[in-house]
């Protein structure tokens, strides 16, 4: 998880299924 990009995305994904 040293990666941004990684990171971005996970918390993307995290933040559409909290929301979804």
């Amino acid at each position: 998880m040293d990666n941004p990009q990684v990171v971005g995305i996970w918390s993307g994904t995290h933040s559409m299924a909290l929301i979804g």
